[in-house]
C-alpha cells in the first residue's frame, strides 16, 4: 500500500509543480507586457511608429488578449497609410473587449477612410468635370463629415491618439 501511496504523492507533487511553473510564466508575460506597453507607449508618442509597432506586436504574442495593444497598433496602421491592417487590429480590439467604445470608433473612422480612397480611386477614371465626378466628390466631402463634424462640435478627443 505505500507504494501505490507514495505514486499518489509523487503525482500530486508533480502537478502542483506544473501549475506552478505555468503561473510563474504568465506572471512573467505580464510582466514582460507591461514592461514592453511602457517602452512602446513611449515610442508611439514620440512618432517612432515603426519601433512602437514591433513592441505593441511582441507584447501582442506574449498576451493575445491584451486590448490597448490591437488598439494601438490600428492607431499606428491608420496613420502609415494600412487601412486593412488597421481594420482588422480595430476589429480585434472590439472583440477582446466589445463594451469599449474607443475600438468601434476607430473601426468606424477606418471603414470611412477606406470609403473615402475607394472614391477617390473611382475619380481617376470618371470625365472631369462629369456629373458622375460632382457626385464622387459630394459623396467624399459627407464622408468627410461624418468623420470630422461630431468632434468639431463635442470637442471629443477619441478620435486615433
Amino acid at each position: 500500500m505505500s507504494n501505490i501511496l507514495a505514486k499518489q504523492y509523487l503525482i500530486i507533487l508533480f502537478v502542483f509543480i506544473l501549475t506552478a511553473c505555468t503561473t510563474v510564466k504568465t506572471e512573467t508575460d505580464a510582466q514582460k507586457s507591461m514592461a514592453l506597453f511602457t517602452k512602446a507607449q513611449q515610442a508611439y508618442q514620440e512618432g517612432m511608429l515603426e519601433e512602437a509597432e514591433a513592441n505593441f506586436i511582441k507584447i501582442t504574442k506574449l498576451n493575445p488578449e491584451f486590448y490597448e495593444a490591437w488598439f494601438r497598433l490600428g492607431n499606428i496602421y491608420v496613420r502609415t497609410g494600412q487601412l486593412k491592417a488597421a481594420e482588422r487590429m480595430f476589429e480585434k480590439s472590439a472583440n477582446i473587449s466589445p463594451e469599449k467604445y474607443r475600438a468601434w470608433n476607430n473601426l468606424a473612422i477606418t471603414y470611412i477612410k477606406q470609403a473615402v480612397a475607394v472614391l477617390k480611386e473611382g475619380k481617376e477614371y470618371m470625365k472631369s468635370g462629369s456629373e458622375e465626378e460632382m457626385l464622387a466628390n459630394e459623396m467624399t466631402l459627407r464622408l468627410i463629415d461624418a468623420i470630422t463634424k461630431p468632434y468639431q462640435e463635442t470637442q471629443q478627443s477619441d478620435n486615433f491618439h
